[in-house]
């Protein structure tokens, strides 16, 4: 039961996360990859706006019983999103002098809910 929950879940995040896309695409961004991987982490967008690179977790959350979706952005999983931008731009040295920032959108219920964090949190 718990892994088809885990199962359900993963489809549902990836839905909420192809939908908060296709909004950021429609105010001018520009979808450079999503659910970049690496062994020491996960970046669930990274798009262009202008000559900016933005890094984005998502948090969906369908209830908020347990904390907001930018509550369960922790200090920890900064740190893992910063070193996995880290080595993103060491992959792609392309971007390695583009001004970079770290962005959080929140989903709350339903994909309409949402509340997105510009500069959430900093590098250094």
């Amino acid at each position: 039961m718990i892994q088809l929950h885990q199962k359900q879940a993963r489809k549902t995040g990836l839905a909420v996360e192809q939908w908060v896309a296709t909004r950021l695409q429609q105010q001018g961004l520009s979808l450079i990859q999503s659910n970049f991987q690496c062994p020491l982490g996960e970046i669930d967008l990274i798009m262009q706006h202008h000559n900016e690179l933005i890094f984005f977790e998502i948090k969906y959350r369908k209830k908020t019983l347990y904390g907001s979706g930018q509550e369960a952005v922790t200090v920890r999983k900064k740190q893992r999103i910063i070193k996995t931008a880290q080595w993103f731009l060491q992959k792609h040295p392309h971007w390695a002098n583009a001004p970079c920032r770290f962005d959080v959108i929140a989903v709350h219920h339903t994909p309409q809910e949402w509340h997105w964090i510009k500069h959430a949190f900093d590098a250094f």
